[in-house]
């Protein structure tokens, strides 16, 4: 019997977008770094102990077992579906052959794996062991993009990996919820209709408009907001070249509390986020001096959350707009380059920029060759690179009874971009993660060498 309504999920404009950013040397997944304590009480994890640890809690993130079923002809993003070949032992692997490994070599293992690709075929996550000194273990978790983004990809390892307390008890398992298994005609048929149809909450997404098509003064904000954000602001900077295959990484991290205090000595209201800015600022300052470049600002996309409080850890898939902020590069002073960051992050967010974006970016997808105006944004002439700042777990947490000592993040980059960092604010420590193209940032050691150095100088004057 043909089916009528379709039961799966479907990628979401955004997440399709971020999809079809794989392609060519451009793989499309994030990464987390946990690296875990030996237990008080045990031994490190084994392979079979993290596996069954898993396999217990899957089906609290259905999307886990779930694979990409494109739609024919392309009508339509793809849809979620059980992959009905699910082996957990193909997601779920040992790093260096169960080897101890120190931690250049950890970080040259992380660069392999961010220059590999995610199957299609399978779900479109893996996690990988590697055992480290001291009994120390660290757990490798990569997701595409288009599954998940910072704030929802947190949500999704809270379910799967770790607890708040080291010996938790028992809870009752998940339902598993399955998806039916749908044929090439059905899944046209839907893929037509989700193209064609009015959308899933009963609207027409097709005549919707958001407020600042019929009100003045809202229009006028996003006018402004346009001329703020999208208009080129970025010198050419050495970052915007074309990416090849090769991938190299780095993280570091500061005390999260001491550096809030810091940003709240320059100013009231300096915020961590606009102390991220300043430690990356600090970086490519040095970056581009050492290889005598010059450039007065360079432009940084801000990604901003539009993810709600409460949602749930099968609510996953990337919900955020952005703003574009120019670091004051040339400026050799930290504190002076915070108060200029914040003045522009506070100007952006009381004129609701993101908001004002967010709505413009989803009605030029209903127009013809929207998603190319979309991808324009992407332009290096309008932004050098992305720093994104996820706020994560306060802890303490645990995996399988050892304690997590740092959760490190890194995101892949772009086309035209060969530098990306992926800020958290977890376990009471500020880290930042680097991915860059080695062939464009040979020297990726100078800006971890200058954020740091901006790190320190940002404590001493608050006298930390």
């Amino acid at each position: 019997m043909a089916r009528t309504t379709c039961e799966a999920d479907r990628l979401t404009a955004e997440d399709a977008r971020i999809l079809k950013l794989e392609r060519g040397t451009i793989a499309g997944h994030c990464c987390a770094i946990i690296v875990v304590d030996p237990p008080s009480d045990g031994e490190p994890p084994t392979l079979d102990g993290l596996r069954a640890h898993l396999a217990g809690r899957l089906d609290r993130v259905p999307r886990c077992r779930q694979r990409l079923a494109p739609t024919p002809l392309g009508v339509a993003p793809p849809l979620w579906v059980d992959d009905t070949d699910f082996h957990l032992d193909r997601h779920v692997r040992q790093l260096a052959r169960d080897q101890e490994i120190d931690d250049e070599a950890l970080r040259r293992g992380v660069a392999r794996l961010m220059e590999g690709r995610l199957d299609r075929r399978y779900p479109l996550w893996s996690l990988h062991m590697a055992r480290l000194s001291g009994g120390r273990t660290a757990l490798l978790w990569r997701e595409h993009h288009c599954m998940a983004d910072g704030m929802s990809g947190l949500r999704i390892l809270s379910a799967l990996l770790w607890d708040t307390e080291p010996h938790p008890a028992a809870t009752e398992p998940a339902a598993r919820v399955r998806t039916p298994q749908y044929t090439e005609r059905e899944l046209l048929r839907f893929g037509l209709a989700a193209r064609f149809g009015p959308s899933p909450d009963g609207g027409d997404e097709r005549r919707a408009r958001p407020d600042w098509r019929r009100a003045p003064a809202q229009a006028r904000r996003l006018v402004a907001a346009v001329r703020r954000e999208l208009l080129p602001g970025s010198d050419t900077s050495p970052l915007a070249s074309r990416v090849g295959p090769g991938r190299t990484v780095d993280w570091l991290s500061g005390p999260l509390a001491e550096l809030h205090d810091a940003g709240k000595a320059v100013g009231p209201g300096v915020t961590v986020n606009d102390v991220v800015l300043a430690v990356v600022a600090g970086g490519i300052r040095s970056w581009l001096a050492a290889r005598h470049a010059r450039a007065e600002h360079i432009r940084v996309k801000v990604p901003v959350s539009l993810h709600r409080p409460g949602e749930l850890p099968d609510q996953v898939g990337n919900r955020d707009s952005f703003i574009f902020v120019d670091l004051p590069i040339t400026e050799p002073d930290v504190r002076a380059q915070l108060i200029a960051i914040s003045e522009e992050t506070s100007e952006r967010k009381d004129a609701h920029d993101a908001a004002e974006l967010d709505a413009l970016v989803r009605e030029l997808r209903h127009l013809p060759l929207g998603d190319s105006a979309v991808d324009l944004t992407m332009s290096p002439r309008v932004f050098a690179l992305n720093v994104s700042n996820v706020p994560g777990p306060k802890g303490p947490l645990y995996v399988m009874g050892g304690r997590v000592a740092s959760i490190d993040g890194l995101a892949e980059v772009a086309q035209g971009h060969a530098l990306r960092v992926a800020a958290r604010s977890n376990l009471g420590r500020l880290s930042f993660g680097l991915c860059a193209d080695p062939g464009v940032v040979p020297d990726l050691a100078l800006i971890t060498e200058g954020m740091q150095r901006s790190i320190d100088e940002l404590l001493v004057r608050a006298g930390r």
